[in-house]
């Protein structure tokens, strides 16, 4: 870089910018260092790594996960078919419930996922043919993945929402077990408590947020910018801290700022949450013996179960007491005749 003059006093910045693939594990590592100079004569450093894995195993894995993919597409397709159906038969009606739209949301969603899964398969075969051509031609060609990275992270997202729409759908199925309905009658129940308690939590986190990342922001990472710091406040939750090195960095206000937070987030917050659910909890074991039990899935496929063996076993019963009918019929027209 010194020889080709590709630093002096008008470089902004410097990227190293390089993949690396794993053929033992089929990964992809992507990695990017950025090192800028700034206008008032200092560095700033920046680093990115991460892995991905755009083509799919060839193992027993790899035909599992195409085995997955395939029933999702075709439990798609069945579930557009039953939304249509359903619309047709019931009308505007159909667009009332709030589960209609859940099932709607889904169905986009994964016709999302597919476009965005073909997109990304799409530009890797391009990649890893400009890789191959590189290798017979023996040029020195970069070869770009970082887009390939962004559709990557595209199709994680909407993947992980469509995951979390499906399990939104499984809890309503859940609904007719009895214990999950209690919890469910919980939540409902302290529902406008819980609202106004989010709204006081929202306001006091974000002042922590604020200024935790003026406070740290320059000097520790953890705390760069808002988002980062709104993670590193949330892993307080679990215990994971790290106040030595805010008190490094900020020895006046570290210690205050820790204190205060733990203080008035983690114990009078968390304490105020826990009373709410608590009340809310005796609430719905005062009330419980009025409402009626509900019918668990266990009643159904015990239901289920003893249908389809009683279809069997009444069919077998009914075949003697048809066979003596017949005799007896034939012996009567005998007698007759």
């Amino acid at each position: 870089m010194i020889e080709q003059n590709w630093i002096d006093r008008h470089t902004r910045a410097i990227f190293v910018e390089f993949t690396l693939y794993n053929a033992n594990s089929n990964l992809f590592v992507h990695a990017i260092y950025l090192t800028e100079f700034l206008e008032t004569g200092g560095i700033a450093k920046w680093t990115e790594i991460q892995a991905f894995r755009p083509i799919l195993n060839s193992d027993m894995v790899g035909n599992f996960t195409i085995l997955c993919y395939t029933t999702s597409i075709l439990f798609i397709l069945i579930t557009t078919v039953q939304v249509i159906f359903n619309i047709k038969l019931h009308g505007g009606s159909f667009f009332l419930h709030p589960w209609s739209w859940v099932i709607i949301l889904t169905i986009f969603l994964g016709y999302v996922c597919v476009a965005v899964y073909i997109v990304r398969t799409t530009f890797t075969k391009e990649a890893m043919q400009l890789f191959y051509d590189k290798l017979l031609t023996q040029e020195d060609k970069f070869i770009n993945f970082n887009h390939i990275i962004i559709w990557d992270n595209i199709f994680n997202a909407v993947f992980a929402t469509l995951v979390f729409l499906s399990t939104l759908q499984l809890l309503n199925i859940l609904g007719y077990n009895k214990r999950f309905t209690q919890i469910i009658s919980v939540v409902v129940n302290a529902g406008s408590d819980i609202g106004g308690f989010g709204f006081i939590f929202l306001i006091i986190y974000v002042m922590f947020v604020i200024l935790g990342t003026l406070l740290f922001g320059v000097q520790l990472r953890d705390y760069r910018d808002l988002l980062t710091t709104c993670g590193t406040l949330a892993n307080s939750f679990i215990g994971k801290n790290n106040v030595r090195s805010m008190v490094s960095a900020v020895p006046t206000f570290a210690e205050f700022f820790y204190v205060m937070y733990m203080f008035c987030v983690i114990m009078t917050l968390i304490t105020i949450f826990a009373a709410i659910l608590n009340n809310s909890i005796s609430h719905v074991k005062a009330t419980l013996s009025d409402e009626f039990d509900k019918i668990g899935i266990k009643f159904y496929i015990s239901k289920t179960i003893k249908d389809i063996f009683g279809m069997v076993l009444r069919t077998k019963a009914e075949k003697p007491n048809l066979t003596k009918g017949i005799v007896k019929i034939f012996t009567t027209s005998i007698i007759l005749l």
